[in-house]
């Protein structure tokens, strides 16, 4: 028994510094991103085109994609998110950002992209159209992005978004993600990977009924990671138009409020109170 523990503390100590290993790798190379020479687009598509002759041509690349990723204005706001950028994959940030840009589109608008890809890939198939409409409908119950700080997700929500599962669960699987037994027995799991397809995490708390009585937990979005999504977004929106984030009104410091498109107003009770469906 005494050896067996003692190796098991030997497993666990290699596990931890090992981890931490992985940790410190990590930061030096978040740190040679952001303090890579910047390049414009034509020396990024050739270093895309011709791959990297050094290792400071890649991280250039790479700072190149993670400033389009976030509409890197110049800002000292955008300078920040920049920081926090690096700490995530580049191709889930791209994919996290993609997906909340989408939702936020005019049905005409994703219905366009689709007959796009249909034209230069001959696929017969509406998937961002479908996924887009899983969304609205998702967030219809949700609605994750009126709620203010202090606001948690109802009981009632859970409800209603466990009844949406079971009835689309292989359309859900289909197009954002598996639906798994887990995301039935408990929503919340579900509305986490939701959102976390958005690039937004979930914050709880434990509330207590009374001293000897039950607790539980109300979990609301978490709102560091709401607003960096959306200032990325108003960035990239206010760059592709030409304009200025400050005549840009999807995102606004001291109030982050999503525009939604005309569908997506007729089928949500949208609002600014406490949520309570």
């Amino acid at each position: 028994l005494d050896v067996l523990t003692e190796t098991g503390e030997r497993q666990d100590k290699i596990k931890r510094e090992l981890k931490a290993l992985h940790e410190e790798q990590k930061a030096i190379e978040r740190e040679r991103i952001l303090n890579a020479q910047e390049i414009g687009l034509e020396e990024a598509q050739e270093i895309e085109e011709e791959g990297g002759r050094t290792q400071g041509q890649n991280d250039s690349l790479l700072k190149f994609k993670y400033r389009q990723a976030i509409g890197f204005d110049g800002t000292e706001q955008a300078e920040e998110d920049l920081k926090e950028a690096v700490n995530t994959h580049l191709e889930l940030l791209t994919r996290n950002v993609s997906n909340l840009e989408k939702l936020l589109m005019s049905k005409e608008e994703v219905e366009a992209i689709d007959q796009e890809n249909r034209e230069k890939y001959l696929k017969d198939r509406s998937y961002h159209l479908n996924a887009w409409t899983i969304r609205t409908e998702i967030e219809s119950i949700l609605q994750g992005f009126s709620m203010q700080p202090g606001d948690f997700f109802e009981p009632i929500q859970l409800a209603k978004i466990r009844n949406y599962i079971v009835e689309n669960r292989q359309l859900i699987t289909d197009n954002l993600f598996e639906v798994k037994d887990s995301h039935i027995e408990k929503p919340i799991t579900f509305i986490r990977s939701y959102y976390k397809q958005l690039g937004i995490s979930l914050d709880f708390r434990i509330k207590s009924q009374g001293k000897g009585k039950a607790r539980f937990r109300l979990y609301s979005l978490n709102e560091q990671s709401k607003e960096f999504i959306l200032r990325a977004i108003a960035r990239r929106q206010s760059i592709s138009q030409g304009g200025s984030l400050n005549s840009y009104s999807i995102y606004t410091s001291k109030n982050p409020v999503i525009h939604l498109s005309p569908e997506l107003q007729e089928n949500t009770e949208y609002h600014q109170d406490k949520i309570a469906v």
